[in-house]
C-alpha cells in the first residue's frame, strides 16, 4: 500500500486553496511547502506573510485607556465632533457612542470616527492601532 502524500495549494493571488491528498487541485493552483497559520495569510516570495492583526472591540475600561495613552481626554473628543459636518442628530449619536461605548458597551476599531479624529490630533493611525493593541491586551 503507497502512502498517499499531502499537498498544499495557492491560487495565483497567494491565497490559500486547501489541502490535496491523492485528488488534482483546480486549474492554476501552485503547490507550496505547508499551510498557513492562518486562513488570512498570502503565500508571497515563497513564504507565508505575517497573519493579520486583529483589534478586539475595548470594553469602556480600556477605552479610557487608550485616551490617556494617546494624551486625548473626552472633551477635545466631543469639541472634535463638534466641529465634523455631521447633522445634529448625528454629533449627539456620536457623543452618546463615545460616553456609552455605542450600542453594546464597546468600541470597535473599526469605527471611522477613530480615523476622522485622529489627524485632527495630531494621532497617526499607526499610533491608534499601537496604542488599541496594547489596550486590548488590559
Amino acid at each position: 500500500m503507497t502512502k498517499k502524500t499531502v499537498k498544499h495549494f495557492v491560487d495565483e493571488g497567494g491565497r490559500y486553496i486547501g489541502q490535496f491528498v491523492g485528488a488534482e487541485p483546480p486549474q492554476g493552483a501552485v503547490e507550496v511547502a505547508l499551510a498557513p497559520d492562518d486562513g488570512h495569510q498570502l503565500w508571497v516570495d515563497g513564504a507565508w506573510s505575517a497573519p493579520p492583526v486583529t483589534f478586539s472591540p475595548l470594553t469602556r475600561f480600556q477605552f479610557e485607556v487608550i485616551l490617556e495613552l494617546l494624551g486625548i481626554n473626552q472633551s477635545q473628543v466631543f469639541a472634535l465632533i463638534d466641529g465634523l459636518p455631521w447633522t445634529d442628530m448625528e454629533k449627539i449619536i456620536a457623543k452618546k457612542k463615545v460616553e456609552t461605548g455605542g450600542n453594546d458597551g464597546r468600541w470597535s476599531r473599526e469605527n471611522s470616527l477613530w480615523d476622522l479624529l485622529g489627524p485632527s490630533l495630531g494621532i497617526s493611525k499607526e499610533q491608534i492601532d499601537e496604542k488599541w493593541l496594547e489596550a486590548q491586551a488590559l
